[in-house]
């Protein structure tokens, strides 16, 4: 009887101590160097814009967030998970076209980088959702008599028409292109 008490006991002081008692672990997912580079709040807040007919289009920049997700306290290991995460939006004042502009770390410290128009996903020319990204992925781009270099290509499909986007790091996005051919390019 007296082992058996002692064992209730024993689990009992196991299993009830909880992350009160421990205290919770503090588990930061961090973006690399590069990583940190992509999104800067640098970035000029007033952009002009040329289309295909020489008009010009006014885009701000706004909403710069860095502030990391945080994953609630996990019960089982009492760790609190901490991801770096930075967006950034763009807006076509007078189009009624919002791109946001989003990296950030998962649990396992790989990276989504997307950029959405209104509610519609644009992914790096790439199959993976989610993936390491780095220096390598940088590429060249030429259209409509335009070359773009050191740049992410981000592809996919909107409610406007646009099927294209070029992304620099040091300029944002410079180029916006159409299913139709039209496009928005960044006035230097």
């Amino acid at each position: 009887m007296k082992k058996y008490l002692t064992l209730i006991l024993f689990c009992f002081l196991v299993y009830s101590c909880g992350c009160e008692d421990r205290g919770a672990i503090d588990i930061n997912v961090e973006f690399t160097e590069f990583e940190s580079t992509i999104i800067s709040s640098e970035l000029n807040q007033e952009n002009e814009f040329t289309n295909q007919n020489s008009e010009i289009l006014n885009a701000q920049y706004s909403e710069f967030d860095s502030e990391p997700k945080v994953i609630p306290l996990n019960r089982d290991d009492c760790s609190v998970t901490f991801l770096d995460s930075t967006t950034i939006k763009m807006s076509f004042i007078n189009e009624g076209i919002i791109l946001t502009i989003a990296i950030e770390k998962n649990e396992q410290s790989l990276t989504s980088f997307v950029i959405f128009v209104n509610n519609d996903r644009f992914l790096l020319n790439t199959t993976e959702f989610e993936q390491n990204i780095s220096e390598q992925q940088l590429t060249d781009y030429n259209s409509n008599g335009f070359t773009f270099n050191d740049i992410f290509n981000f592809e996919g499909i909107s409610e406007f028409g646009i099927n294209k986007i070029i992304y620099s790091i040091d300029n944002g996005i410079e180029f916006i292109e159409y299913e139709n051919g039209n496009y928005l390019k960044l006035t230097e």
